[in-house]
């Protein structure tokens, strides 16, 4: 597949429309973000949350959802979140926003994206195409993770 600079400037191929992502919990930090110059990490703290261990993983964090800076979580307690990254902004009574950029069933970049040589995964590592949207034809979601129906089949 190729493209011409009038396709990219004017957005070809592009969906106007929400894409429908998972989404994620809000909350509220009890404490400021604590950084550790050594790993490059911070951690942040919502003593009322009751998050799995590991659960938000991959997922990004928006630690002010007045801003719009996000990070890449690395790992997480039942109520800590560790991010890639300084995190220095004085955090504690603000609200964040943990974002979860997986496909919602319904979502229209489901089987809309274009087909790329070597690309056989998701950041997940499912694999990629799936047909999400079983019309029998797979074809790439358009976005990072590929959504996988229940029963759908790689390449079919």
């Amino acid at each position: 597949m190729t493209f011409n600079a009038t396709e990219i400037v004017n957005g070809g191929g592009n969906i106007d429309a929400d894409p429908l992502f998972v989404g994620g919990p809000t909350g509220t930090w009890t404490q400021n973000a604590a950084y550790d110059a050594k790993t490059f990490q911070s951690t942040l703290t919502d003593a009322k949350a009751t998050w799995e261990p590991g659960q938000l993983k991959g997922k990004l964090l928006q630690p002010d959802t007045e801003g719009k800076l996000q990070y890449a979580i690395v790992a997480n307690g039942a109520n800590s979140v560790t991010i890639w990254g300084k995190c220095a902004a004085p955090l504690n009574g603000k609200t964040y926003r943990i974002n979860d950029c997986h496909l919602q069933a319904n979502s229209p970049c489901i089987d809309a994206g274009a087909k790329l040589a070597g690309v056989t995964n998701d950041l997940d590592g499912a694999p990629r195409p799936v047909d999400g949207n079983k019309d029998g034809n797979a074809l790439p979601d358009i976005g990072a993770f590929e959504y996988a129906a229940p029963n759908a089949a790689a390449g079919k």
